[in-house]
This record gives structure tokens, sequence and C-alpha cells, in this order.
């Protein structure tokens, strides 16, 4: 039975995650993104075209989750299948999305409204937990991804066909989450993230190693009473970074200086504490919940206090108006202080330009490649492990899917590697 796949989103590129497939009669999307800087959207006009029995969402990313309610339009009275930790931070995520559209653009400009985020019914499933999905014995298992709290993989079979959908994942144990499980191999079919697929420079990358080399920074700048600004993801990275500053001072790398964090972070570290039962966590386990931070409101960031002290704020990427943004404006002229990027910079951010440097400064700026995503190297073993006959690349611009495309080539010679196109149909 023939596997029928159609990109409505992220084909050779990013920010609008979307994938439709048909397996024997039974259509299932997997995701449902909105761009987080310019706002687009999958191409919801064919969902509603193909209409679907069946709705996974992999994890909470606005990449991901952001146009969910738009989608839920095209497919009424259907469930959005997802772990119960996806389920409450895409909630969390959508009001808050929901919040800052309209102090943006007014209730006549907002992607959706808060009646159809209330709307949303959730099939919650744990990790390992098999659910039935349309119709002819079709059914789906989520396996832990590893990219973020709560984050799956999609495993679908029927008709005799494996699909397996990992969304983003990390194969990699990091400093509080542990790397992605996989299902027992062959599957028939892989549809395969490629955002790192043409920095190679990463496959020589350990988590362990950027942790121990951040911390070290961390607690130099510290030591000598300045203070640290760290721009952080609100999801992933901020709870990721706290985990490394609580074993790091229980070693007695980082003095116990004061750690404000604010915002959707807070937020979400908050939340996280509710689902510590439910995560592969990494030994020693730290509750990042319980971690003793200080409230990091606008006033703090418009005045910051003296050092030493620990910065996490937002935006990751130090959009102008951001909390990150205005604690730079402050530090930048600070020789004592240090500014370290833990993340991706999209080249059109202030973020980016000052690690560039086309912003003069006086602070220590550092660079600290941590990522959620799985390095080439370890796609090719996805793959490898997987045995797949077809692979299909998404989640990446041309350049990671053509650079993934070439390594997967050299490994899986036999495997067929497919990059489709917007609106592109794959029958494999």
């Amino acid at each position: 039975m023939p596997l029928t796949y159609t990109s409505l989103g992220d084909a050779g590129v990013m920010g609008t995650s979307c994938h439709h497939l048909t397996l024997n009669g039974t259509r299932v999307v997997i995701d449902a993104g909105r761009h987080p800087r310019t706002g687009d959207t999958p191409d919801l006009a064919r969902l509603r075209t193909l209409g679907a029995d069946a709705i996974a969402l992999t994890h909470a990313h606005l990449d991901h989750c952001g146009a969910l309610p738009m989608a839920m339009r095209c497919l009424p009275g259907r469930r959005v299948l997802a772990t119960p930790a996806t389920a409450a931070l895409a909630t969390l995520v959508l009001k808050h999305h929901l919040k800052r559209e309209a102090g943006a653009a007014g209730a006549a400009g907002l992607p959706f409204h808060a009646d159809e985020l209330k709307a949303l019914q959730w099939e919650r499933a744990a990790f390992g937990q098999t659910r039935a999905v349309g119709r002819d014995g079709v059914t789906a298992r989520l396996f832990d991804a590893g990219h973020l709290l709560g984050s799956a993989s999609v495993l679908l079979e029927g008709g005799g066909v494996r699909v397996f959908a990992p969304g983003d994942l990390h194969l990699m144990d990091r400093a509080w989450q542990r790397g992605a499980t996989l299902p027992d191999a062959p599957v028939d079919v892989l549809v395969c993230e490629s955002t790192q697929g043409a920095n190679d420079a990463l496959d020589d990358v350990l988590p362990e190693r950027v942790e121990a080399a951040l911390m070290q920074a961390v607690g130099d700048a510290l030591r000598g009473g300045g203070r640290v600004l760290l721009p952080v993801f609100a999801l992933g990275r901020a709870q990721e970074v706290l985990a490394m500053l609580a074993r790091a001072r229980d070693r007695g790398e980082v003095p116990d200086a004061p750690v404000y964090l604010g915002g959707l972070a807070a937020t979400v570290t908050r939340l996280s504490g509710e689902f510590m039962d439910a995560l592969a966590l990494v030994e020693p386990v730290v509750d990042v919940s319980r971690f003793g931070t200080r409230p990091l409101t606008p006033a703090v960031a418009r005045r910051p206090p003296p050092g030493p002290a620990v910065f996490l704020a937002g935006s990751g990427m130090v959009v102008e108006g951001s909390l990150a943004h205005t604690l730079a404006e402050h530090l930048l002229d600070d020789p004592a202080a240090m500014l370290g990027f833990v993340g991706y910079l999209d080249p059109d951010t202030p973020g980016f330009a000052l690690r560039a440097g086309q912003r003069e400064a006086r602070c220590a700026l550092r660079q600290f490649p941590l990522t959620a995503h799985a390095r080439r190297c370890d796609l090719v073993e996805v793959a490898a492990r997987l045995q797949p006959r077809d692979i299909i690349l998404v989640h990446g611009d041309e350049a990671a899917r053509a650079g993934l495309a070439a390594a997967l080539g050299q490994a899986l010679p036999t495997a067929r590697v497919h990059r489709p196109g917007p609106r592109d149909v794959l029958t494999v």
C-alpha cells in the first residue's frame, strides 16, 4: 500500500511546519506551524481540500503549533494527538502569541481568536502509547524526540507500512533532557528534519563540552563581579541553561549569584514541574521549576542591578523591545559584563548584528553552540538505524536539505531521498 505525502509547509524553508500523509486510506496531518517572525502559515486552503482523519502535534514551538487553531477550522471535530506536556505548553504558547498579536495589530488583525483556542480538543498520549487514527487499522505511537519538554516523534503503521516522522529531534543527551528514542527497525518511510543539514561544523561538537565552556565563562564573569546576559528562548533553552547553572553551582564551578528569569520563560519553567515524572531526564535530575530565580521585569531590565548576576532573558534573538534587547543596551558598555549567545540567531535580527561585531561593545561577546536539533551526523545515524527505503527531507532551507541529502546518499546508497517543494505530492 503506497504512502502519499503532501507538503503544506516547510518545503525548502523553515517556520511553517505542516505535513499531510495518506496511509492505507487514512489521512493524517502532522503539525501546523506559524512563522514566528513573518506570520506565514501553511497552505490551509489545500488542507481544507484534502481534509484529514487525524492530526498530531509533535511539540509546542510556534513554528509547529502556531497555526493550529486555524488548521482546526479545516478539520472540525478532530482531536489533536499530543503528549500531555505538549498539550499544556502549546495552549500556553498560543495564549501568549494571541496576547502579543492583539497588542501589535488589534482584534481585527488576529490570526485566530480566544474562543478557537478554547475549542481545541486534545487526545493526550504518553510516550509509547498507541492510538487508533482514522480508519482501516492505522495507528500512531509517540516516541520521545529529545527536543523539548514533551516533544514527540510519530510512528504511523497501517497496511503493512511503517512511517516515522521525528519532527524536531535531538539524539544525544543534553544538560537536562535525554536524547531521542527510536522505534525498532526497519521503517518504510522516514520524514526527516534537515535543520543542521548544511552545518557539518557541528558534527564534532558535543553538548557536554559546550556546557563546560559556557559554565566556565559564566563562572569567570561572576567571580569578577560582572553581569551575564544569556538571551534564551522561553521553551527549552531557558530550562536547559537553568539545569546547567544548578549543577555547576552544586559542583562549585559557578558562584551563588542571583539569577533573573521572566516572561514566558518563567511560566514555562514553573509548568515544567508538573511533568517531571513523564520525562526522561539526565541524572542527577534537576527540577528547574524549583530553581530559585528572581523576577526579571521591564523595570529590572531598564535598570539592571549591579553584578554579580545572571539574566536569562527573551527574546533569544534579542529583538527590539524585548527584555534581552533592553538589557543588552545597558551591558554593552560594561567591560566586566558578558553577553553570551546560546542559540540560533536569524541574520535579520539585532542579536545576529551584535554577535557579528556590527556594534561597538566593551563587554565580552561569546558564542556557545547549543542546539536542540540533531547534528547532520546524527540524522544520518537515525536513517542508518531505521533503514528506510524512502526519506523525505523537510524543515530546512535548500542548502540544509541538499547537504543532508548528499550525506544520506553516501551512507544509504539504496535509499531514495526526496526534497519536496511547496504543494508537491509524493507517492512512495
